[in-house]
């Protein structure tokens, strides 16, 4: 299967938006992504899949732009970078979200899980209680205050910056397990016009 990921020429239909008929890379915008984009693999296959939604312009100009000038990505601590690298800063799958949360305030997958929803949805009460949370394992966390004075910054100043950058980026978020279903589906189907 890895090697049918990687098929060269698979691929180039894709670089080029050669895509026609293909499910999920068929319409223009997906099109004009392939070819910005230039993918050369299943995960960048998926990242165009979550790109290609409403209301996500933005955030795709600024992963193709990160894409390009990967030098110039800043990550809000040291911490988020092993999740955000792969997307070039750009928070796009929910589960990224889920293991920011358990990273840097020690909270459980579980209730990582059950903020995201409570940011997604704007559940205020839910909110508050969740920021108390993640405020107080954020402080309890030796690794996310190190990482703070490796910034020069202080604690409280970055538990706020990354909760509303996660406050502000949920709302665009997307299932990864979903993504990857329906990009290996694209993919393979591609493959077989492509023989």
């Amino acid at each position: 299967m890895l090697q049918l990921i990687n098929n060269y020429q698979t691929m180039e239909l894709f670089k080029k938006g050669l895509t026609d008929g293909i499910p999920h890379f068929g319409n223009q915008n997906s099109k004009d992504l392939l070819k910005k984009i230039q993918p050369n693999s299943l995960e960048d296959l998926c990242v165009i899949l979550s790109l290609d939604r409403e209301n996500c312009e933005e955030i795709s100009a600024n992963y193709i732009f990160n894409k390009r000038s990967p030098k110039s990505i800043e990550y809000l601590h040291p911490l988020l970078k092993k999740y955000l690298k792969p997307t070039y800063g750009i928070l796009i799958y929910n589960e990224q979200l889920m293991a920011i949360l358990t990273s840097v305030a020690c909270i459980s997958i579980q209730e990582s899980n059950l903020i995201r929803k409570a940011l997604g949805k704007r559940h205020a009460d839910n909110i508050k209680l969740y920021f108390q949370k993640f405020e107080v394992g954020c402080l309890n966390n030796p690794k996310f205050i190190l990482g703070c004075t490796q910034i020069d910054k202080p604690p409280r100043t970055v538990i706020l910056e990354i909760w509303n950058f996660l406050f502000t980026e949920v709302i665009n978020t997307i299932s990864f397990a979903y993504i990857v279903k329906h990009a290996s589906e694209s993919y393979l189907f591609a493959h077989e016009k492509t023989f």
